[in-house]
């Protein structure tokens, strides 16, 4: 039988990993209202993610002579391009494997106070 402060700390740790999940909801829901906005779609994701990336990568492949510096630099700001389309992507994931991640949370909460109320009755 679990002692009470170990089931305290137990449900404590759910309401945390729940409190976490939950954000990750609201981040996700916050990025596909962003994602509806028409200034949001025209400077982030058709401006900056697709043309700024489209022009970069042209300047990269243009026969020309780039100084390295200028190839590093161009370089970096296309793997950042690379990151914000990723983090995007991340976010959506999380906030859609958190309703999921949440109901099993719950349900171990239920199990854990199924077991506090089982060991109340047998002792």
């Amino acid at each position: 039988m679990d002692t009470p402060s170990t089931l305290k700390e137990e449900l404590a740790a759910i309401d945390i990993r729940v409190a976490e999940l939950k954000e990750n909801i609201k981040l996700g829901e916050a990025l596909a209202r962003l994602h509806e906005e028409p200034d949001f779609m025209h400077v982030i994701l058709n401006a900056y993610l697709e043309k700024e990336a489209d022009r970069l990568f042209g300047v990269l492949t243009t026969p020309s002579y780039l100084k390295r510096d200028v190839m590093e630099n161009i370089m970096d700001k296309l793997t950042t391009i690379r990151n914000v389309k990723q983090f995007f992507v991340t976010v959506i994931q999380n906030a859609n494997m958190a309703q999921e991640q949440i109901d099993e949370e719950e349900d171990l909460r239920k199990e854990i106070t199924a077991r506090d109320t089982q060991g109340d009755t047998d002792g």
